[in-house]
């Protein structure tokens, strides 16, 4: 196995609804309604929901926020 060649990934610049619910360890359904109710900003290609990271972690701070 090579090591030397171990770059990290970039995080991706989109996400879908279930990859924001498992970097939050939430269930989709809370990400859903989320994005129903307009608290996270969410762009909607035919059936297919796209969430930018920044907006969910926008969303996850509000959350979290005391």
């Amino acid at each position: 196995m090579d090591t030397h060649n171990l770059t990290p990934t970039p995080r991706p610049l989109v996400l879908t609804v279930t990859e924001v619910a498992a970097m939050y360890r939430v269930h989709r359904s809370h990400v859903y309604n989320a994005v129903k109710e307009g608290t996270l900003k969410a762009g909607k290609f035919g059936v297919t929901i796209r969430i930018r990271h920044e907006d969910a972690e926008r969303w996850f701070d509000s959350l979290t926020a005391a």
